[in-house]
């Protein structure tokens, strides 16, 4: 590394190579050009000093209380105001294409910010920057570099740069003032100093933003992660709750089918019997209309239990359209109630519960089936689960329905044992179960909770003698018939 540099040589510009630990020391041992040493060299150096502890209290109560991008934008401006130059850049080291760049941060251009540009470092003073060098052209910075078009079109004259050097020691970026005049001495060496001590500063502040650049790319990806985690679980309990209403289905069809099957049997053994008597004159007529009434009756038991199973599959099969479609649509609330709960049945009479739907059976409401599917299939598995952990032939479920203003109001309430104080608030939090070691997801309140926010309704829970929901749909989507 030079130990001294003459700061009045004016020939064709010069780079320093070497790091910049040392760079005040370098600079405090300059030596002044021959044609000063007839000056008051002791003067020169006063000027120089308080020009620089100037400069640099300025910079520091206008840079100190600012960071990110309006520490960049502040920086350029102080610093060319400082310099007394036209332009001031500061900027980063990247790649375009697999070439090397200068994507600047911050331009500072005559008497404004300019737009932030990207050149190529290949022919330009800045490369030699980006090498770790400490590069000064007082003057002839076009001639020196005639391939750099950039500095061309800003009439550039003069150039100093320092490079941003991180603590790893790899350059980060570059850090520069141009101007379209030559550069005096005493600007020369004021600009050394101004740069060394901020492009340090720089480099701190690009290493603060890689680092939180990083952590927010981290943070991202692992929200982006968790939320995929969180899409895969919600499906599972859909194809839970969906499996178990097929279970419901299967429970529930097997009581009409099982019926009907013994009805069918019946019947052919009394048809049989019937055309035996036929065969033999002996027959009682009173015997003959008994078997007749069997029949009737076995007929009358047959057809109840085919509707009921056709009504069973209706039901599962409309359940399945709507969680299908997605799609709003008319109901008939208190049937499309009744409906829900048939599915579920066969879980509320395994525990002995009974149910009751208080519901004006005019009242309609326009919205998304498979929505308020979800929120009524998984409050009744809530019950069932939670509330009641054994048969209970006093269990009992309400669902009332009210207008309340301007918002229909739907009640949910079972007399099962509840929940605490404690637990309470934390009911429709994600994955908040008090039975994980049972395998359970704490998903399912959850679901009810986003289900009744996509209805732009609200849901509350309270405790009563057991456990009671509180929702409330916009009126708008309800109508009376």
């Amino acid at each position: 590394m030079l130990s001294k540099v003459y700061l009045g040589d004016v020939s064709p510009g010069r780079c320093l190579a070497g790091t910049f630990n040392s760079l005040i020391a370098i600079l405090n041992e300059v030596t002044l050009p021959p044609a000063l040493n007839h000056m008051q060299s002791d003067s020169f150096e006063h000027r120089r000093r308080k020009l620089t502890e100037a400069s640099l209290s300025a910079l520091n109560m206008s840079t100190s209380r600012v960071s990110g991008q309006a520490f960049f934008n502040t920086l350029v401006e102080q610093m060319a105001k400082a310099l007394e130059v036209e332009f001031v850049i500061a900027g980063k080291v990247a790649k375009d294409n697999g070439k090397d760049v200068i994507q600047t941060i911050a331009v500072w251009a005559g008497n404004a910010l300019a737009d932030n540009i990207s050149y190529p470092l290949e022919g330009t003073p800045c490369e030699n920057v980006s090498c770790q060098e400490m590069c000064f052209h007082p003057k002839g910075i076009q001639q020196d570099y005639p391939d750099d078009r950039l500095l061309v079109e800003m009439g550039a004259e003069s150039y100093i740069g320092m490079p941003m050097i991180s603590t790893a020691g790899l350059t980060l970026g570059i850090l520069v003032a141009l101007d379209t005049r030559p550069m005096t001495e005493l600007t020369h060496y004021h600009a050394l100093s101004l740069l060394s001590i901020f492009a340090s500063r720089c480099s701190a502040e690009l290493e603060h933003q890689q680092r939180n650049e990083q952590l927010t790319k981290l943070v991202e990806q692992r929200t982006e992660e968790l939320m995929q985690a969180h899409q895969q679980l919600k499906a599972q309990q859909h194809l839970a709750s969906l499996g178990a209403t097929v279970a419901g289905v299967s429970h529930q069809i097997n009581t009409p089918i099982g019926v009907s099957v013994t009805a069918i049997s019946y019947m052919q053994e009394q048809f049989r019997e019937l055309l035996n008597g036929l065969d033999r004159p002996d027959m009682d007529p009173e015997q003959f209309k008994q078997v007749l009434t069997g029949l009737s009756n076995a007929c009358d038991d047959l057809a109840r239990n085919v509707h009921r199973s056709v009504e069973i599959i209706e039901h599962f099969k409309q359940l399945a359209m709507d969680e299908e479609t997605g799609e709003s649509r008319v109901l008939q609330l208190k049937k499309h109630l009744e409906v829900i709960v048939d599915t579920q049945l066969y879980r509320l009479q395994e525990l002995g519960l009974s149910y009751d739907i208080d519901c004006p059976a005019d009242v309609k409401i326009k919205t998304r089936a498979s929505l308020l599917n979800h929120i009524f299939t998984n409050l009744l598995a809530n019950t069932c689960t939670h509330g009641f952990k054994q048969v209970s032939p006093d269990g009992h479920i309400k669902i009332k329905v009210w207008r309340e203003g301007k918002r229909l109001a739907i009640r949910y309430l079972d007399n099962g044992q509840g929940v605490s104080p404690e637990q309470l608030p934390h009911l429709f939090e994600p994955f908040y179960t008090t039975e994980r070691n049972q395998g359970r997801l704490g998903l399912g309140l959850n679901i009810v909770f986003n289900a009744v926010s996509k209805l732009k309704g609200q849901i509350q829970a309270n405790r009563r003698q057991g456990l009671e929901f509180l929702i409330y749909l916009p009126l708008s989507g309800a109508t009376d018939s």
